[in-house]
């Protein structure tokens, strides 16, 4: 994935959501996200950054203009809004760090 799916856009998410998918290997949520650039479709490649630096690279389970109207609300928020949505952004297993 690091190499044979170009990435469509970049998520920048806080310290909190980085040592997360440093440390633990968990799946990023919509609540670390801070910012959503580029125009992308749910199972698209995109990096995420953290403080600038890309921390690594995923397939993203939501469309950019979806993510942008949920990014930093907990799970139960992102619910209300979008009933339909995955919990993830990006799936643990379908993540690698760089």
């Amino acid at each position: 994935m690091k190499y044979a799916k170009p990435a469509r856009g970049r998520l920048t998410v806080d310290d909190g959501a980085a040592r997360v998918l440093r440390e633990s290997g968990s799946s990023l949520l919509p609540v670390g996200i801070t910012a959503v650039d580029g125009d992308f479709e749910a199972g698209d490649a995109v990096e995420v950054a953290v403080d600038g630096a890309v921390l690594g690279k995923g397939i993203a389970d939501y469309a950019s203009h979806e993510l942008s109207s949920v990014i930093g609300l907990k799970t139960e928020q992102v619910r209300e809004r979008l009933p339909h949505a995955a919990d993830e952004v990006i799936h643990r297993d379908r993540f690698v760090l760089i």
